[in-house]
């Protein structure tokens, strides 16, 4: 009886110890990936505040571009967009209007002309 109680005590050890290596393998494994992850930390930040500098220099530049008055961008958005926000049911209705108004008047310019004695 005593020998199995040292058996199994002995194996009880073995696994044990066993179980201790692998645990210490798995923290020698992450060990070496946070001792990898800690080189390349410094680059990545200073990757990232170079990233960062670049996007507030583009929105300080785009803001600056927006706020500028420049007159011939401006006299040229208003007449390439007059009905910018206007739904594309208004602005098919805004056209057959305006095709309708010259029909009107080229009527009426015709019939004026065609009254006036020769």
């Amino acid at each position: 009886m005593v020998r199995k109680k040292l058996s199994y005590r002995s194996s009880r050890l073995i696994a044990e110890q066993e179980s201790l290596r692998q645990q210490e393998e798995e923290l020698r494994r992450q060990e070496a990936l946070l001792k990898r992850r800690l080189r390349r930390l410094p680059a990545a930040v200073e990757k990232s505040r170079r990233h960062q500098n670049d996007r507030r220099a583009k929105t300080i530049y785009t803001t600056m571009a927006r706020t500028a008055q420049l007159p011939q961008k401006g006299a040229q958005r208003g007449k390439q967009h007059p009905l910018r926000g206007v739904s594309l049911r208004e602005k098919r209705a805004a056209k057959i209007k305006f095709i309708i108004l010259v029909l009107i008047l080229t009527l009426l310019l015709v019939s004026i002309w065609r009254s006036l004695p020769s």
